[in-house]
Formats: C-alpha cells, sequence, structure tokens
C-alpha cells in the first residue's frame, strides 16, 4: 500500500477567509481531516464529499482525545494510505503542539508537510483593533503561553516586564491574577492597559479592556472565560480609533446557509462573512449519492422524438450535465429537449452550462405539447404534482450518515440567527429542528431562489439585522 503524508495545516484564527491558499488547496484533496477546536468547521466544506472527518478538540478540563492519541491517529491514518490535514487553530507551530507532532511523525518514518497560519497572536488584535506595534509606543511584540504544563516551570513575568514591547499571552485566562501579579510585582505600573479578546475574529468576539489595576475584578464581573488571548501595553489604547470588525453590518450573527451545490453555498457563505457573519456552510453534494438508473433514463430522454427535463435543484443540474459528459454525450444532440426549472436559481445555474431554461416553475407543462416529461425527485419537492404521462428521475439521494451532520450539529449548539438557502422548503432545515438550538429568539429565513443575485439577499440581511440605516453600508462585490 502506497506510504500516505500528513500536512499539518494553520487554519488561522477563526475567520474562514483567513486560512491561507495553500492551506484550502490541501483540504480540497485530502482523504481525511483531523480538526480541533479552534479550526473553523466552516472549512470543512472545502474538503471532498467522501472525505474522512476526527475531531479532536481540547478545552480546558475536557479532551476528546489525548495529545499522544492524536498523533498515533495521525500515523495510522498515513500508514492506511491516507493523505491527511491536520487542520489547527492559528498556526501549527505556535503554541499549537505542531512541533510536537512533527516529531512523532519523523520518529514514525511518516513524510508531513508544514503549512502555515496567521497566528492569533497577531490576527485576533487586529480584529478588536489593536496593533501589536505602533510607532512610539511599542516597537516590537512578544509571545508567551499563560501557563506552563507543570507548577515547577513558572513564567518568568519579571524578564517580561523589563522588555519596552507590547506583549501577547495565549491560554492564560485561568492564570489572569497570577500574570496581573506577576506584572505589577516585576514594576508595572497599575495603569498599563490591557485587553483581553474572545473568540478573536469570529461572531463570539467579545473584547474586555481595563489595566492591570482592574482587569482582573472586571473578567470576574464579566464572567470572561476562554479561549480569549491578553493584550498588556500602551496599543491597547489604540483600540477606540482603530476597532472595525464590531461594527461590520452583520458582525455578531451566525448564519446558517444551504444550497445544492459546494460552489454555490460557499460563495453564499463568502458574501455574507464580508459583511462580518459566522457561518456555517452544508450543500446536499456533501451528502449526495448518486442515484441508480441515470444513465438508462438519459438514454431514453435522448432516444424520443420529444421530450422534457425539469430540474427542481442546481445539484441535479450538476449531476445531469456530468452524467452526459460521462456519456461522452455532445449537448448538440439535445435538439429534442425542453428543458425547464423550478426556480430562477435553477434556472441560472442551467445558464452556466450554456443552456437557458425554456420556462420556470411548473407551469410550464400545461403550455406544452412536449411528452414526456421527465421530473427530478429531490428533497424539499415530495409530494409535488406531475404532468400527465411523466417520470420522475432520481438523480441523487442524501446519505444521512456522513460527518457533515454532525459538524453541523455541532456548530448550531451555539445558536443561529439566520438561514439562508437558495429555495423554500430547504431541505437543508428539514434535517434539524432548530428550535433545539436557539431558544430566546426567532430565527429569521432568507432565500434567494426569486432574488436578483446573492447581494440582495444580503441586503435585506442588513435591513433585518444591522441597527444603522442600510443605506450607510459598505458592501464590496466579489
Amino acid at each position: 500500500m502506497a506510504r500516505g503524508l500528513v500536512y499539518l495545516v494553520g487554519a488561522g484564527p477563526g475567520a474562514p477567509g483567513l486560512l491561507t491558499v495553500k492551506g484550502r488547496r490541501v483540504l480540497e484533496t485530502v482523504d481525511a481531516i483531523v480538526y480541533d477546536r479552534l479550526a473553523s468547521p466552516r472549512l470543512l466544506g472545502y474538503a471532498k464529499p467522501d472525505v474522512e472527518l476526527h475531531y479532536v478538540g481540547k478545552e480546558a478540563g475536557d479532551h476528546a482525545m489525548s495529545q499522544q492519541d492524536i498523533e498515533q491517529l495521525l500515523i495510522s491514518l498515513a500508514r492506511a494510505g491516507r493523505i491527511v490535514a491536520r487542520l489547527k487553530g492559528g498556526d501549527p507551530f505556535v503554541f499549537g503542539r505542531g512541533g510536537e507532532e512533527a516529531a512523532a511523525l519523523t520518529e514514525a518514518g511518516i513524510p508531513f508537510e508544514v503549512v502555515p497560519g496567521i497566528t492569533s497572536a497577531v490576527g485576533v488584535p487586529a480584529y478588536a483593533g489593536i496593533p501589536v506595534t505602533y510607532r512610539k509606543l511599542s516597537p516590537s511584540f512578544t509571545v508567551v503561553a499563560g501557563h506552563r504544563m507543570t507548577s515547577e516551570d513558572e513564567v518568568d513575568w519579571h524578564a517580561y516586564a523589563q522588555l519596552s514591547s507590547t506583549l501577547v499571552i495565549l491560554m492564560g485566562v485561568r492564570q489572569l491574577h497570577k500574570i496581573v501579579d506577576g506584572l505589577r510585582g516585576a514594576g508595572l505600573s497599575g495603569e498599563t492597559p490591557v485587553a483581553l479578546i474572545r473568540w478573536g475574529t469570529r461572531a463570539a468576539q467579545r473584547t474586555l479592556v481595563g489595566s492591570l489595576e482592574d482587569i482582573v475584578s472586571k473578567v470576574a464581573a464579566a464572567k470572561f472565560e476562554s479561549p480569549a488571548i491578553i493584550v498588556v501595553g500602551d496599543v491597547v489604547s489604540k483600540r477606540s480609533d482603530l476597532s472595525w470588525f464590531e461594527s461590520l453590518p452583520l458582525a455578531g450573527r451566525r448564519i446558517f446557509v444551504t444550497a445544492g451545490t459546494t460552489d454555490e453555498v460557499m460563495r453564499m457563505a463568502e458574501a455574507v462573512e464580508s459583511l462580518g457573519a459566522e457561518t456555517f456552510a452544508l450543500s446536499a453534494e456533501m451528502l449526495a449519492v448518486q442515484g441508480d438508473g441515470v444513465h438508462t433514463r438519459l438514454r431514453t430522454m435522448l432516444a424520443a422524438s420529444s421530450a422534457g427535463m425539469y430540474f427542481t435543484t442546481t445539484l441535479g443540474v450538476k449531476i445531469w450535465f456530468s452524467q452526459l459528459k460521462n456519456l461522452g454525450v455532445d449537448v448538440r444532440q439535445m435538439t429534442n429537449l425542453r428543458i425547464a426549472a423550478d426556480s430562477l436559481a435553477v434556472a441560472r445555474h442551467l445558464e452556466q452550462y450554456g443552456v437557458f431554461a425554456d420556462g420556470i416553475g411548473p407551469c410550464v407543462w400545461s403550455d406544452s405539447t412536449v411528452r414526456p416529461w421527465f421530473v427530478e425527485a429531490s428533497p424539499g419537492v415530495e409530494g409535488q404534482s406531475l404532468p400527465h404521462l411523466s417520470q420522475e428521475v432520481h438523480l441523487y439521494s442524501l446519505d444521512l450518515t456522513r460527518s457533515w451532520l454532525d459538524v453541523a450539529r455541532m456548530w448550531l449548539e451555539d445558536g443561529v440567527d439566520a438561514v439562508w438557502s437558495t429555495s423554500r422548503p430547504s431541505w437543508g432545515t428539514s434535517l434539524f429542528s432548530l428550535d433545539d438550538f436557539w431558544t430566546d429568539k426567532a430565527v429569521h429565513a432568507f432565500e434567494s431562489a426569486g432574488a436578483e443575485d446573492d447581494w440582495d439577499v444580503c441586503a435585506q440581511m442588513q435591513k433585518t439585522f444591522w441597527r444603522e440605516d442600510v443605506a450607510d453600508a459598505v458592501v464590496v462585490r466579489g
């Protein structure tokens, strides 16, 4: 069996757009992904539908898997011939234990590559409006872990207090009182500015600003918990002028996005993310299994003197044209076919293949003399009335045992403000009871079947969620 390969990939601090280009390319090709708590689950959507997903998240007092077991999992997957991505929050070599995993792989004779990521030590303060360096305030910055593996290996806060630089402390919330005591005991003024940033770059981002004198009491009063980073130094004072992320129109909103194809759902997710939202994107393609007998139905259509094909989903369009290619069919042979779409979104997807729908909606049947019509049967359109002498075509079904659904449920447990689907009813939301995930507010629903484009829906969301005049919102079209 061929020997596998492990990529140690930095996922960045949380926002999916901060993943590197190489990191995305790796995720698109690997056979298995081993990911942790601080890596955005939205990034998993770049992977192949049949990828193996292994969650190994850790938080204080609750480890899904020990570090030794994680290393053994990577080795076992690679020895089975798989190409593996070890997806780690931030940068794998900056307090991510990536060095230990690389050493374990080396000892086991497993080849590996490192794909650096944006470390939270820089990216999170930037999203809070805090530059880690600033002329005349701080010529440098130092990054340190707030705790050590053993009590004997304590941090020498006296040494760090002597530096005329910004101090960025990771994994230090639980040790905050010791950190403050250590820095003040080493001579730092109680007026030294301090900021704690929780879940930086995500919808849950919260920033708490104080000084060495009062930050411990402020954290206790606000019940501020990890994961958070601590920034100590005069650069914290720039936040009042440079804060930007929290001011985006959809900042703080969590939006569940569903669509037929993965390309669609990623495009939709990236649109609202550019306005500050956090998303989870789930496509039918991630769960799809091609239906039986598709080739036979295609041959029947092409052999008929006349026939119609009615598409109800964008994924159905993609699968249909893929199978035409597999059969070696030239689209110029389809002169006998009329093609219709169930919605504007499906019609636009047809246009990507150079086909313009002869009609949109079931009314096309009553105006047509073509018989028979082949109607795509798909999730979300069960019970739809069919024209006389029509036949259902099962282009795909959904495999509800795939790991994507467990990942979605885990993400939804933190709440959801809105659902955006390409059509209504949505097959995606029918798989979940959203009331189970959010009980104190209504979940807003948006759909793009009749919208002009993605940005039309984004404008609707801004009117719903943003407290300011939507006309003042800045929208960057991709």
